[in-house]
C-alpha cells in the first residue's frame, strides 16, 4: 500500500534512457542516457538519489 502519491517517477527503457516523470502533470521533466538497456529504477529512501539498473551496471543520479 502506498501511503503518498509519489512527486515524479522514473522509468527506464531498452533504448538506455531513464525519463523522470510528473505524475500530476503526466509529462516527463527530465531525461538521462546510460550506455545500455535500463531495466530497474528506485531512489533513495530520502529522494535524493535515482539508481538505474543496466545490462552493464548499476548507474547512480544526484537528484
Amino acid at each position: 500500500m502506498c501511503a503518498q502519491r509519489p512527486a515524479r517517477l522514473a522509468i527506464g527503457g531498452y533504448d538506455g534512457t531513464v525519463r523522470i516523470w510528473d505524475p500530476a502533470g503526466g509529462v516527463p521533466t527530465t531525461m538521462m542516457r546510460t550506455d545500455s538497456s535500463v531495466s530497474s529504477c528506485v531512489y533513495s529512501p530520502d529522494g535524493r538519489l535515482m539508481f538505474a539498473g543496466t545490462d552493464a551496471g548499476l548507474c547512480a543520479y544526484a537528484m
